[in-house]
């Protein structure tokens, strides 16, 4: 089986536990290499990465930027395979993830659900959700030139690139092949109505318009103005972000 090229862009880390979802990696999947975004100062990990890691290793110093948007473009333009993993810092990958995910492979993006606490209604309820990147198999082809900038990619990437990429013309598919994500890393690194500001001017300036989305963004603009007062003139910011979502209003 051909081997693939990983990437994971990591901030806070426990380095302890960072190390057995990394065995996880190294045993179940053929990494080429792996390409990590460093997003805060980490010497420790970095020492974790050069003695543990065996494989090419890719290390890539992000701190200066405050949003994914440069570090999943620089991260994205490493990878040498046709296909890559998208995983996060917590995230575990049971046996037999791969192969299963390989078989299934998409023009697109296939991505792997979360392991469904409670039987077949959980699943369901896990398939419904929004987009994750947590564990995704991509097609390199289907991402390329994102056209990102450092301003409003956060803990809104996997919903923009779901638009972007199914605009394209290219497949968005949810599996239940499934992997294990423990949810260890929760720390913001910004207050939570900036991060609620920069998701949905995100989608509005990177996504395709969509009713949907639509629908997301006056949610996030009510919930600014009900907890925190934040008055937005949203006909006149999109005028100035992206003047296609006008007819959505």
């Amino acid at each position: 089986m051909n081997e693939i090229d990983i990437i994971c862009p990591v901030h806070f880390v426990d380095l302890d536990i960072f190390k057995n979802f990394l065995d996880t990696w190294f045993f179940n999947i053929p990494i080429r290499k792996l390409i990590i975004g460093i997003g805060k100062e980490n010497q420790e990990l970095k020492k974790l990465l050069d003695y543990y890691f065996t494989h090419d290793c890719i290390i890539m110093e992000q701190h200066t930027y405050k949003t994914l948007g440069y570090c999943l473009q620089e991260l994205i333009d490493q990878v040498e395979t046709e296909y890559f993993i998208f995983l996060h810092a917590d995230v575990e990958i049971p046996q037999e993830w791969f192969e299963q995910m390989w078989i299934s492979r998409v023009k697109g993006i296939l991505e792997s659900l979360k392991a469904p606490s409670f039987g077949p209604e959980s699943f369901i309820q896990a398939s419904k959700k929004r987009a994750y990147s947590g564990a995704q198999l991509i097609l390199k082809e289907s991402v390329e030139n994102l056209n990102f900038d450092d301003d409003f990619i956060y803990t809104n990437e996997d919903i923009i690139i779901q638009n972007i990429v199914q605009n394209r013309g290219f497949s968005y598919i949810k599996t239940p092949i499934f992997h294990h994500h423990h949810k260890k890393y929760r720390k913001r690194t910004q207050p939570r109505k900036t991060i609620l500001q920069w998701q949905w001017k995100g989608i509005i300036k990177y996504a395709f318009p969509s009713s949907n989305l639509m629908r997301y963004v006056k949610g996030i603009v009510k919930m600014l103005s009900q907890d925190y007062e934040i008055q937005t003139d949203l006909k006149a910011e999109i005028e100035l972000l992206n003047p296609k979502w006008i007819p959505l209003l």
